[in-house]
């Protein structure tokens, strides 16, 4: 009787592999790159955040730490827009330049006294300039 049926046997490495492939895809390592000089730094012009890289004074950090990367997505969502005509056409004096694609496709570029976000400005705050200037003395 049992000769009409098949029994059916599981490959165990091609469901470990299934497994495997489908977990990597939605676990994605989120990464955060900051081109940093210090805040406090003072400069006899403007550093834009086009030429940010020309200064050759910055380093450079990728950071995976995701307790750092939310810190850093909740500060920079809680940022105040500056809608006061007068700063149209204000260029922030780049001291970070961060690549943050949960945010924007485009670099983030933080100076003081305002941080720039796809051509809109928010006011810089004092925890944004700490948590960034922590992270970066972090070796």
């Amino acid at each position: 009787m049992l000769d009409n049926f098949t029994i059916y046997t599981p490959n165990i490495p091609v469901a470990i592999s299934l497994l495997f492939i489908l977990c990597s895809c939605h676990s994605k390592e989120e990464k955060v790159i900051i081109k940093y000089t210090y805040f406090n730094m003072t400069t006899p012009i403007s550093t834009e955040c086009d030429t940010f890289e020309s200064t050759e004074v910055y380093k450079t950090k990728e950071i995976t730490n995701q307790a750092f990367i939310d810190s850093l997505y909740e500060e920079i969502k809680n940022l105040e827009l500056i809608t006061d005509p007068d700063y149209a056409s204000y260029t922030p004096d780049t001291r970070a330049k961060i690549l943050f694609p949960r945010i924007s496709q485009n670099p983030i570029c933080v100076g003081v006294p305002v941080v720039r976000i796809d051509n809109n400005l928010f006011d810089n705050t004092d925890n944004l300039r700490t948590l960034i200037d922590r992270q970066m003395a972090i070796e």
